[in-house]
């Protein structure tokens, strides 16, 4: 893989499973990372483990007015 260094890469699902998976591989490449989920708890774990490269949003990607609204669309 090139180099991630100053790529973004949003995650839906990313406060478990495949999505935070696919945001330590991310982080370790240098990529930094938004992870979108419905899970608070897990989103604060998460990124509590990946540092200072991720952010956390509490989105339900499935709803219209939330995606929009954390894209800073609407």
């Amino acid at each position: 893989m090139d180099s991630m260094n100053d790529r973004v890469a949003i995650i839906t699902g990313g406060a478990d499973g495949l999505g935070l998976a696919l945001a330590r591989h991310l982080v370790a490449e240098g990529a930094r990372v938004a992870l979108f989920d419905v899970n608070e708890t897990r989103l604060a774990a998460a990124t509590d483990a990946l540092g200072e490269k991720s952010r956390a949003l509490v989105v339900d990607v499935t709803s219209a007015p939330a995606g929009e609204e954390a894209g800073g669309g609407g």
